[in-house]
This record gives C-alpha cells, sequence and structure tokens, in this order.
C-alpha cells in the first residue's frame, strides 16, 4: 500500500484519483443512509462494514485541512453517522466529525449536520453538557438555514439529553416539536422514532394506558417501512408497559 501510495503521487494523478475515490464511497454512504432507515437495514450495515477501510480512508483525507475537502466530509460524516451509531466504532465517529467542527470553511448546513453529528456521540458517551452544546448550536444553525430534518434531529437529541436528567417535561416537548417537524416533511423513521420515545415519557409519568397506542402507532410504521431498530425498541416498551400493568405473558411475548 505504501509503495502504491508512493507510485501514486509520482505519477501526479494522485489528486484526481483521491478525488473519484471520494465521489465513489460517498455515493456509497449516501445510498446507505437512505436505506439504513428501511427493510435494507442490516444488508446495508453489512456492506457498510466490508467497505468501512475505503469509506474511513475518504474521511480521513476529507478531514485534513491541508489537501482535504470540507463539504465532502461533512456528507460523508452525516451519511456515516447511522452506521457509526449501530454497528461502527463510536469513539472513532465522535472524533471525525469534531474535526470537523475545527474547519472553517463549512457551509451552515453542513456545520450544523457534524453539530448534530457529534452531539450525538457526546450524549451516547454520557457527555450531557457537550451534547447540549453541540446540539443546540446545530439546531439554531439549522432553522437558520430552513432544514427542518436537521432541526427535528437535533431536537431529539436534546431530548435524549433532558430525559437522562430525568427533566421529562421539556423531554416531551423537545420530542412534540420533533416529532412534528418529522410529520411535516414525511420523515417515516423520524416518525416512529419520536412516536415511540413519546410514549416511552409518558409510560415513564405513570401513563401507561396513554403510552399504548403510541408505542403501538411506533411499531406499526417502524414495520411499514422495514425499520428493524425502530420496532426493537417500540417492541421493548411495550413489554414495560406490559410489566407495568402485570401482564407478564404479553410482556414475554414481546
Amino acid at each position: 500500500r505504501q509503495y502504491a501510495l508512493e507510485r501514486l503521487e509520482q505519477s501526479g494523478e494522485a489528486e484526481v484519483t483521491r478525488r473519484r475515490h471520494a465521489a465513489f464511497y460517498l455515493g456509497l454512504a449516501e445510498e446507505g443512509d437512505s436505506e439504513l432507515r428501511g427493510p435494507q437495514q442490516v444488508r446495508w450495515l453489512d456492506r457498510l462494514e466490508v467497505e468501512y477501510g475505503n469509506l474511513r480512508a475518504v474521511m480521513f483525507w476529507a478531514v485534513d485541512p491541508e489537501i482535504g475537502d470540507a463539504e465532502i466530509a461533512a456528507r460523508l460524516g452525516w451519511s456515516l453517522h447511522p452506521y457509526w451509531w449501530y454497528r461502527g466504532p463510536h469513539i472513532e465517529g465522535r472524533r471525525l466529525v469534531e474535526a470537523m467542527l475545527q474547519r472553517s470553511d463549512l457551509s451552515p448546513t453542513s456545520r450544523a449536520k457534524a453539530l448534530v453529528s457529534a452531539g450525538s456521540f457526546a450524549y451516547g458517551h454520557g457527555d450531557y453538557a457537550q451534547s447540549e452544546r453541540y446540539c443546540e448550536e446545530g439546531l439554531e444553525l439549522s432553522r437558520q438555514v430552513g432544514n427542518k430534518l436537521l432541526s427535528a434531529s437535533a431536537g431529539s437529541v436534546l431530548g435524549l439529553v433532558a430525559m437522562s436528567r430525568s427533566d421529562y417535561e421539556a423531554a416531551m416537548s423537545r420530542w412534540e416539536e420533533s416529532l412534528r417537524s418529522f410529520r411535516e416533511i414525511e420523515e417515516d423513521a423520524g416518525v416512529a422514532q419520536a412516536t415511540t420515545v413519546l410514549g416511552m415519557l409518558t409510560l415513564i409519568r405513570g401513563d401507561p394506558d396513554g403510552a399504548t397506542p403510541m408505542l403501538e402507532e411506533g411499531l406499526t410504521l417502524a414495520h411499514r417501512i422495514g425499520d428493524t431498530a425502530s420496532a426493537y425498541v417500540a417492541l421493548y416498551a411495550l413489554a414495560q408497559v406490559a410489566l407495568s400493568l402485570g401482564n407478564h405473558e404479553l410482556a414475554v411475548c414481546m
């Protein structure tokens, strides 16, 4: 590999080759991003895992302030975020998207994508204060550029942070706002997730009867679009409802 890279540099074609390589794998990652929310979820996780060495190489090149491309880095980081979250290395994902935030040449939309991704990883690592800072800035930027998917995603992470702090009223408000945006843009995966989380919050606040229809709606939609991850969360929450009502047989079935 080192020898091949040396010869590539000597050929004078390194830049054009890197960009062709980056364009191909950016296309693959963006296709995978949409597929990870549907019935091909597992197949695409497997495919991205097989190609991760190439995707990683593009990402390291793209975030390099001297030779990289900030916009490619932002698009690739946003597209890889679901893969990193479900199966990939969280720490590396966070490190790479945080490296993007050091660049001054990101467009507002690209910076918002990097902020929301970084905020999501920070939440996953229990770094709630940093997650909140990232997502508050990401939410403001996404509203400025009119990107409802980004603003709903930022609000969802802020809702998770509020849940982790047991501030259930704030969490409900964040998730209700995100749900409205997901519905407006017809982002079914987001609707399934938001509806399920609102059901979980309703259960936590002591209303299992009120939680059930929300969770069932989330489960039905997750099944319809083939989102296995969202279906799992909804089933788990419905089992918790059944346990809270003393219906152990139903809980086992879930």
